[in-house]
């Protein structure tokens, strides 16, 4: 099965000094010896800690988010009716139905996780860390700290040279960009834009504007089969640094290394295959491939 492994930094705002790894290691040493620990995520949910191991110099958690007592729906497909009701049904005895999974790999303040059943946003997976932490530690919990993808230039620029795997200039609307291609505005100059002024030729009409306004423009560089050319590479790598430091507009710098980078925000992720469904997954597949990006990260210069 796909999963993908997204990397963050924790940032602190306070406790300078502190890493998560050794906040995550004093709450696991808190745990009581032969209990399974579980806190509460908000009113409705509840959070078990599944896996808490923190060793060579790691900590590898796995997170289970659950409604105490909440059915799954369910429908019967034993009847000879034409129709069959869908219904709730309730968990065994001693059993939840999972909502989400999460599985973390943390060295300093660097974190690889992979969620399951349900995607969860860099914020929930804050909340899981602080819940967590404040569970075990109390109020004096370090949880004063952010889940960042932090790189500096010399870093994303190395990930721009090993590949690119889509640049999309985010024109926006088509209204703005066919005004922009018939006034002369500042779109680049290549090729399929000065195919596109050819196509437009002359001033569009109020009608023409008006239904241009209801279609997205977009402008895509993808490189195909020969991405790891040297010189396709070189080309894909200027045209990124160029649009970093000049585009005006949105837009979006996906590179084969799984760095997602925007005008606002820089994210890290990358997909591995793993032994599961869409219900459950092979946790120690899991862990190993969580380590193997981590181990890869470094060595691409990404995380340092």
């Amino acid at each position: 099965m796909k999963k993908v492994g997204h990397y963050r930094r924790a940032v602190w705002l306070q406790s300078r000094g502190t890493t998560l790894q050794s906040a995550l290691g004093r709450a696991i040493a808190a745990i009581p010896a032969q209990t399974l620990h579980a806190f509460d995520v908000n009113d409705d949910e509840q959070c078990l800690v599944a896996v808490a191991n923190s060793v060579a110099g790691s900590v590898f958690l796995h997170l289970v988010v659950y409604e105490q007592g909440a059915g799954a729906a369910v429908i019967s497909t034993l009847t000879r009716a034409r129709q069959a009701n869908a219904n709730e049904e309730p968990p065994p005895a001693g059993r939840e139905y999972i909502i989400s999974q999460v599985f973390c790999h943390v060295q300093g303040n660097h974190v690889i996780w992979t969620t399951h059943n349900t995607p969860l946003r860099d914020a929930s997976i804050y909340m899981l860390f602080a819940g967590f932490l404040e569970s075990l530690i109390g109020a004096q919990a370090p949880t004063q700290f952010g889940l960042r993808a932090i790189l500096d230039q010399a870093a994303y620029r190395r990930a721009f040279q090993r590949g690119i795997e889509e640049i999309d200039l985010g024109l926006g609307d088509f209204r703005s960009t066919l005004e922009r291609l018939v006034s002369g505005g500042n779109l680049p100059r290549m090729g399929f834009v000065d195919h596109l002024r050819s196509l437009v030729g002359t001033t569009p009409t109020r009608q023409e504007l008006e239904a241009a306004a209801m279609v997205e423009g977009r402008l895509t560089l993808r490189p195909g089969r020969d991405w790891s050319h040297p010189q396709v590479a070189s080309v894909l790598s200027k045209v990124a640094r160029s649009v970093v430091a000049n585009h005006s507009d949105e837009f979006t710098i996906l590179t084969k290394d799984g760095l997602r980078l925007t005008r606002d925000k820089m994210t890290v992720q990358r997909d591995y295959r793993v032994d599961g469904n869409k219900r459950v997954l092979n946790q120690p597949q899991v862990r190993q491939s969580l380590q193997r990006i981590f181990g890869e990260l470094q060595n691409a210069g990404v995380i340092t």
